[in-house]
C-alpha cells in the first residue's frame, strides 16, 4: 500500500513538473513572437516613414523643378507690371509707377529714355542718396556683346580667322585686366564733394560734377542684337531682373583718354553696379 502511494506521489510530481516545463515554453515563445512582431513593426514604420520623406522630397523637388520653368520675363510682367503702369523699384523701396504709354518700343526692347519729370529724377536719385566707391569685379559681357560690331552677320563673312582669334585674346585680355584693376572711383549723390547735401541733379564722381542720363528698361531685348554694350545687365556670372534703370554718365579719367561713359546699373532684385568698359563692378556706400 505504502509502495502504491510513493509511486502516485512520484507521478504526480512528474506530471507537475512536466506541466510546469510546458508552460513555460508557451511564455517563452509568447515572448519571442511579440518580440518579433514589435521588431517587424518598427521595421514597417521605419519603410513607411522612409517612404513619406521620399514622396516629399519628390514633391519639393517637382515644385522646384516647376518654379525653374517659369519664365523670367512672365515673372518680372507679375511682379513689376499692372495694366498701365510699370513699377519701379530701387534697392528694395517702390519708388515710382511709370504709365506704359510714356514707355517706347522699337528694336531695342522697351524702354524710356531721358524723358522723366523733375520730380521723378529727384525720386530716384534721392533713392541712392549718399557717397559710394566701387568695391569688387562682379562679371563681364560675353564676347558677343563686347565686340558685337565684329560679330553682326555683315562682319562675320568678311573677317579672317586670325582676326576672330585676335578678337579672343583681346578680349581675354581685357577681362583679366578688369578683374585685376578695380577702379578707384568714388561718387556722391544729391550730395556734393564735401558731403553737404544738395538738390542738384548732378552727381559727382571723384570731386567732378557730372550731368546725367536715366533710362528704364522694362526687358532684356537691348542684351542682344542690336546690341547696347553700355546699357545692359548681360552677364554670364549673374543674372538680373527686369525692371533695370541705367544711370549713365561721362567722367574724366585722364589727359590721354579724356571722359569716358560710365553707368550706375539699378536692377529690380537690389542689384547696384558700376559697369564701364564692359566690366560690372559692386558698389558700396562710405
Amino acid at each position: 500500500m505504502k509502495l502504491m502511494i510513493l509511486k502516485n506521489k512520484k507521478g504526480l510530481y512528474c506530471f507537475s513538473a512536466g506541466l510546469i516545463i510546458i508552460v513555460i515554453l508557451i511564455v517563452v515563445i509568447t515572448i519571442h513572437k511579440a518580440d518579433i512582431f514589435y521588431e517587424c513593426y518598427k521595421i514597417s514604420k521605419l519603410h513607411t516613414t522612409d517612404k513619406i520623406s521620399i514622396l516629399m522630397e519628390q514633391a519639393v523637388i517637382q515644385a522646384t523643378d516647376n518654379m525653374s520653368k517659369i519664365d523670367i520675363e512672365q515673372k518680372d510682367t507679375y511682379e513689376n507690371e499692372t495694366e498701365d503702369s510699370v513699377v519701379v523699384s530701387i534697392l528694395g523701396k517702390e519708388i515710382l509707377k511709370v504709365e506704359k504709354s510714356r514707355i517706347k518700343d522699337d528694336v531695342y526692347g522697351e524702354f524710356l529714355d531721358n524723358q522723366w519729370e523733375l520730380e521723378e529724377i529727384n525720386a530716384i536719385l534721392m533713392a541712392i542718396k549718399g557717397r559710394w566707391e566701387v568695391d569688387q569685379y562682379m562679371g563681364f559681357v560675353p564676347q558677343t556683346l563686347y565686340d558685337s560690331h565684329l560679330f553682326s552677320e555683315e562682319s562675320s563673312a568678311i573677317i579672317s580667322q586670325k582676326e576672330v582669334e585676335e578678337l579672343r585674346e583681346d578680349y581675354r585680355v581685357a577681362v583679366e585686366w578688369a578683374q585685376n584693376n578695380i577702379p578707384n572711383v568714388t561718387f556722391s549723390v544729391k550730395e556734393n564733394w564735401f558731403g553737404e547735401d544738395t538738390n542738384s541733379n548732378y552727381i559727382y564722381v571723384n570731386g567732378n560734377m557730372c550731368p546725367v542720363n536715366i533710362i528704364l528698361s522694362v526687358d532684356r531685348m537691348n542684351e542682344y542684337y542690336p546690341a547696347m554694350v553700355d546699357r545692359t545687365t548681360y552677364a554670364d556670372e549673374f543674372i538680373a531682373e527686369y525692371p533695370v534703370l541705367y544711370i549713365q554718365f561721362y567722367m574724366w579719367e585722364n589727359e590721354i583718354q579724356g571722359y569716358g561713359k560710365a553707368t550706375l546699373v539699378i536692377t529690380d532684385d537690389n542689384r547696384f553696379y558700376f559697369f564701364k568698359d564692359g566690366a560690372f563692378y559692386s558698389v558700396r556706400k562710405v
